[in-house]
């Protein structure tokens, strides 16, 4: 998530769950009798997701007297156009869901996002692994907090397995290596993915490229 540089205070306590924006929209700012309030951004439009930022609204400002967040969902296909008109304009939400990669360096390079690193709680800091945190990093900075970590799974034949000789599935990448060459020579194609919506590609992507390349070759990328 992301918030924007108006937070101040408040941003710096939120940076636990959020990852922060950078330009001066409206809202964020404290009124005449001191109390805050803030706009979130997410795009989970049903289901568990949304309870899950509604909860977590609803306890920051318990936890936190005279802070309120205002919740707003966007459909997630949307979410990026309506982000980037926001952050252009100067109208931007003070909290929001947003990828690491490109996309957040090119909002720091615009100076739309708080750099939040000296904000972050030593438990945090503590709790969230170096390297997924590096996704949210851009010249040593850290400009946004990971709301989830989420595994990406693979399907496989049991019986193509079998008949290719490969009694384990693979569990490292140098055992799914060997898997695809003792599929290869078995006369059967290693992997397939249809990419029809774009997304599994993109992920499978991801998942080899951070593995094989360095951070510097991410970043030349």
């Amino acid at each position: 998530m992301i918030a924007k540089r108006t937070l101040a205070a408040a941003a710096a306590v939120t940076a636990g769950v959020l990852a922060l924006a950078g330009c001066s929209g409206s809202g964020g700012g404290a009124g005449e009798d001191g109390d805050v309030e803030m706009t979130l951004w997410h795009n989970s439009t049903t289901g568990p997701g949304k309870e899950f930022w509604d909860q977590t609204a609803a306890a920051f400002s318990e936890e936190n007297p005279g802070v309120t967040i205002k919740v707003q969902v966007v459909q997630n296909e949307e979410l990026d156009g309506k982000l980037q008109t926001a952050l252009n304009s100067g109208d931007a939400p003070d909290l929001f869901l947003q990828r690491g990669g490109g996309k957040l360096a090119a909002m720091v390079a615009a100076g739309q996002i708080k750099d939040i690193t000296d904000a972050i709680s030593d438990t945090a800091a503590e709790e969230i692994p170096d390297t997924t945190l590096d996704n949210l990093r851009v010249d040593d900075k850290l400009y946004g907090m990971p709301v989830a970590v989420l595994p990406g799974g693979m399907f496989y034949s049991q019986q193509v397995f079998d008949a290719a000789g490969i009694t384990e599935a693979p569990t490292t990448i140098d055992e799914m290596s060997a898997a695809v060459e003792a599929l290869k020579a078995s006369g059967v194609e290693p992997i397939a993915l249809g990419g029809k919506n774009a997304w599994p590609a993109a992920h499978w992507y991801y998942f080899f490229a951070l593995r094989a390349c360095s951070p510097d070759t991410m970043a030349t990328a």
